[in-house]
């Protein structure tokens, strides 16, 4: 299988919903996009993500990472709420 094959059936798997209906709607960030999003350091991110402050990210491949739209967002608004709390 090649890496495109890879990436596509893992996407494929990210996108199934509870009910296994493909979700159209789900959109990837990759680290730059997170980055800019959120104003964090790559390093940050990874540091607040091990103390389980930060959403997950979804493994597309083996060196290939991105973050669910939905989590980034839900992070992003929860923060107006916890000010200083990273």
């Amino acid at each position: 299988m090649d890496s495109g094959t890879q990436t596509t059936t893992a996407l494929a798997r990210l996108q199934l919903k509870n009910d296994g209906v493909i979700d159209r709607d789900l959109k990837l960030y990759r680290m730059p996009a997170v980055t800019q999003l959120t104003g964090l350091a790559r390093s940050t991110i990874y540091k607040v993500m091990r103390l389980g402050r930060f959403p997950k990210q979804v493994h597309l491949t083996d060196q290939c990472v991105a973050w669910r739209s939905s989590d980034i967002d839900a992070w992003i608004a929860s923060r107006s709420t916890e000010v200083g709390k990273l």
